[in-house]
């Protein structure tokens, strides 16, 4: 009897078990446009195209293209879900797309609550974007909480162009497959490894943010066929900071090697550098580490490496960036231009296996510490004539 007991027990365990990891029901209606384009609505821009020449699963896909571009181009494909305040919603659809790498098209799963009279109540939430010839790729969004006065959740799959661009206009397309939703609040998977490493997909996947954009560009090249330029634009009232970035989950205990081959062409006599900077952050996005390494004046293309030997605990991911800085009042710096391609980023697990400890970065067989390194002045000097800084 006993023995009975105990195997109909290990049977519930496993049914439960499986239950437990068993999505809820899609909340989305025809999710992969196997039956056309019914039960979506369109938004603004041009309407949507059923494809049978792209889907991700099934015979089809609904796709979009940029329509004009007189103005910013901007369109949606989008079903509303019933919601009440305070509940969560967790949300995915598949994309992919085909249009110029030098372009501004951009696309993306963005969420939207509305109150009873369709007004947008509450904070946009958007997934991460693709551009440029991405393939199929899944994007994600969470809703912890609808906000107050919530009676509908908006899932959009959009696609979005600057004004004037006539690289993207009717050339390429977004398409969108396999969506779905349901009220549970998961956080999207992180990103896992370092995407677009030498620009050939344009600036696709890296976060430009302070200062001037970034440009994609044919020449100067390390290799390939694309480089990014940044250029100092203004340094009369700060410092002047701009960098291209992204996120990597990187756990504690891990090798980190970084590196990215850099160009500058800049007056020899400004203090302006381009570099590669990593910090290793925690997961509530708290700097632990950071490490940086650069180059200044008319410097040919040069390789720029750093190595973690080890992440410290509480480390969660790191954050990869390759920057252009200029001192406030450093006037000549301004038009000064650092190039950047091929990066690369490896996260592995050290030789000898032991508990995490404090990081150190290593530069050119010599050690540098830098605490909280993405503020300006903690800047390494030159790989050249690098000093040493420790807390």
């Amino acid at each position: 009897m006993k023995r009975i007991n105990a195997f109909c027990f290990v049977i519930l365990a496993v049914i439960f078990m499986f239950i437990g990891t068993t999505e809820a029901a899609n909340l989305f209606s025809n999710p992969g446009f196997e039956n056309g384009l019914n039960d979506w609505q369109e938004i603004w821009g041009f309407p949507s195209i059923l494809s049978s020449d792209q889907h991700h699963s099934g015979a089809f896909s609904a796709s979009k293209e940029v329509g004009f571009v007189y103005k910013e181009y901007w369109s949606q494909i989008a079903q509303d879900i019933a919601i009440a305040p305070g509940e969560p919603l967790y949300a995915r659809i598949y994309a992919m797309s085909t249009f110029n790498p030098e372009g501004t098209a951009r696309a993306g799963l963005m969420l939207q609550f509305l109150d009873v009279n369709g007004n947008v109540i509450g904070a946009t939430i958007n997934s991460s974007k693709i551009g440029g010839k991405t393939a199929w790729r899944l994007l994600e969004l969470t809703a912890k909480s609808a906000p107050a006065r919530s009676v509908k959740a908006r899932l959009s799959g959009y696609l979005w162009a600057q004004i004037g661009d006539s690289l993207s206009l009717q050339k390429g397309k977004v398409y969108f497959d396999d969506a779905f939703a349901d009220k549970r609040y998961q956080l999207p998977k992180p990103q896992t490894a370092l995407l677009n490493q030498g620009f050939e997909n344009g600036l696709n996947d890296w976060i430009d943010v302070y200062g001037y954009p970034a440009v994609v560009i044919k020449s100067p090249i390390h290799s390939g066929i694309y480089a990014a330029r940044k250029s100092v634009a203004t340094v009369a009232t700060q410092d002047y900071w701009s960098e291209l970035r992204q996120e990597i989950k990187c756990p504690a205990g891990k090798k980190v090697v970084a590196s990215v081959f850099a160009k500058t062409i800049m007056n020899v006599q400004a203090n302006a550098k381009a570099g590669l900077q990593i910090s290793l952050l925690n997961a509530s996005n708290k700097v632990l580490k950071s490490y940086s390494t650069v180059i200044g004046g008319k410097t040919d293309w040069k390789k720029l490496a750093l190595s973690v030997s080890k992440t410290p605990t509480s480390t969660a991911k790191v954050l990869l960036s390759v920057f252009l800085y200029a001192p406030r009042g450093d006037q000549i710096s301004v038009g000064g231009k650092g190039y950047f391609d091929d990066t690369r980023l490896a996260i592995t697990t050290p030789a000898t296996a032991s508990s995490p400890e404090e990081a150190s970065a290593t530069i050119d067989d010599k050690v540098a510490v830098v605490e909280n390194g993405m503020m300006p002045d903690n800047l390494i000097a030159d790989n050249s004539a690098l000093t040493v800084i420790s807390d």
